[in-house]
């Protein structure tokens, strides 16, 4: 246990090599929360059922967010993706149910609000859609991918009872389960 540092509120940080690890946040943490800078991993479930915590500030530094990073952190409003993430883990912002805005930077969309309601555009310049970005959005009716979309992650549409059709302008590697009548490749 030496090589930790506890913090008796908030966190858990072990440094590895140059870089660091959030490791766990304390579960009845409320409010507001900043991620240290220097921080550049998030790991498996480090944010698993905060339940109070409503906006969370990510450091440019991160790089990684581990699986079920933020799941279950259900009063969650706002969240910032830092342009340097180029990996976000399965499930990583299920269960986030109060979500205002989509959950993304330049390449990677991380979670659509689960209240999202109608036809949605991925912007261009997005190349990766993670695991579970869109499960549960169950007004999602139609679904626009970009042509710069290189992948798409595991079960990234579960649960999207009402999505209709999902328009892409090129044949796109999927992880994800779609059924064939909603996936129309336009090329």
């Amino acid at each position: 246990m030496a090589d930790y540092a506890f913090s008796s509120t908030l966190d858990l940080i072990k440094p590895i090599a140059n870089s660091h690890l959030f490791i766990q946040m304390n579960r009845t943490a409320q409010g507001t929360f900043s991620v240290p800078e220097g921080i550049t991993t998030i790991a498996n479930n480090a944010f698993y059922n905060c339940w109070w915590l409503s906006h969370i500030s990510l450091p440019s530094s991160l790089k990684t967010l581990g699986r079920r990073a933020f799941y279950g952190c259900v009063m969650l409003e706002d969240i910032n993706l830092p342009p340097n993430v180029h990996h976000v883990g399965h499930e990583a912002f299920t269960h986030c149910v109060r979500l205002q805005a989509p959950v993304l930077n330049d390449n990677i969309f991380a979670r659509l609000p689960e209240s999202f309601k109608g036809e949605y555009f991925v912007p261009e310049g997005i190349t990766t859609i993670a695991g579970d970005a869109f499960s549960d959005c169950d007004h999602l009716l139609i679904l626009h991918l970009p042509s710069t979309l290189q992948e798409v992650g595991f079960d990234a549409f579960r649960n999207c009872d009402n999505l209709s059709q999902i328009i892409s302008p090129q044949t796109i590697k999927m992880d994800a389960y779609i059924p064939d009548h909603i996936y129309n490749n336009t090329k």
